[in-house]
C-alpha cells in the first residue's frame, strides 16, 4: 500500500477504528526465523493528542530506560511511528518489526512487569484500545496482492 493510499484510507476513518496490518518478511534461508512487520493505524481519542505527545516524550525521557528493555523483551527489532492529521482526526501510523512470526509477543498483551502494566494503560487512555483483545484479533483475508 503506498503512503498516499493509506493517507487516503486513514483521512475516511470512522472514529474508534482501529487497522491492523501484518506482513510477514521471507527470509531467504526457509529454516531461519523470519521477522514480522506489524503495521497498524490507530485513531487518538478526541481531545488526547497532546497527552499522546507527552507520552512519547516520557518515553524518551523519563521512562527510557524500561522503555528499551520492554522493546527487548518484546522481540522488537525496529520501530517507527508517525502522527497523521487529519480534518477529522488524529491517527498514529505505527511499524513495528518483531523477531518472532507469529502473534503478538506476551509483553504486549499480558506482560506482568510495571512498564507493561503503564504502557497498556497508556495505550488504553490514549487510543481507546485494549491490547488484551489483541489476542484474539481473528485472522486476515489477503485480497489484494501487486507487484509492479
Amino acid at each position: 500500500m503506498t503512503k498516499q493510499a493509506l493517507s487516503l484510507l486513514i483521512s475516511n476513518l470512522p472514529y474508534k477504528k482501529f487497522i491492523y496490518f501484518r506482513t510477514i518478511t521471507m527470509a531467504q534461508n526457509i529454516s531461519s526465523v523470519q521477522p514480522t512487520d506489524v503495521c497498524l493505524a490507530a485513531p487518538i481519542l478526541p481531545g488526547q493528542a497532546e497527552a499522546w505527545r507527552r507520552f512519547v516524550q516520557e518515553l524518551q525521557g523519563p521512562q527510557q530506560l524500561e522503555w528499551r528493555a520492554w522493546c527487548k523483551r518484546a522481540g522488537l527489532r525496529q520501530l517507527q511511528v508517525r502522527l497523521q492529521t487529519t480534518p477529522q482526526q488524529t491517527v498514529v501510523l505505527l511499524r513495528a518489526g518483531f523477531r518472532q512470526t507469529e502473534g503478538w509477543p506476551r509483553s504486549i498483551i499480558a506482560g506482568k512487569a510495571p512498564f507493561d502494566r503503564w504502557l497498556r494503560e497508556q495505550i488504553l487512555a490514549l487510543h481507546g484500545v485494549d491490547l488484551a483483545h489483541l489476542e484474539t484479533a481473528g485472522r486476515q483475508e489477503l485480497m489484494l496482492d501487486i507487484e509492479l
